[in-house]
């Protein structure tokens, strides 16, 4: 894994569902970073975290070099 040339690459991350059978996955949700929130030469990292108590997962993405949070949103999964 090579780091990115320039900061001029954005990133998507996608929340999808799929039923247990394996049938298409539907998307959820989508976010994009937008270039000039990327530190140049920074990797971004997703995680999700899921409540099954209340049907709603918490999505981060922080900075794989200095673990600063880009992004931070709960979704309902319902």
């Amino acid at each position: 894994m090579s780091p990115p040339r320039s900061a001029r690459h954005s990133y998507e991350f996608l929340l999808l569902s799929r039923t247990p059978e394996g049938a298409a996955a539907k998307i959820l949700t989508q976010w994009t970073v937008p270039p000039e929130d990327i530190p140049y030469d920074h990797y971004l990292r997703g995680q999700l975290d899921y409540d099954p108590e209340t049907d709603s997962a918490v999505v981060t993405v922080t900075d794989t070099k200095d673990k600063r949070t880009v992004l931070i949103e709960r979704v309902e999964c319902k």
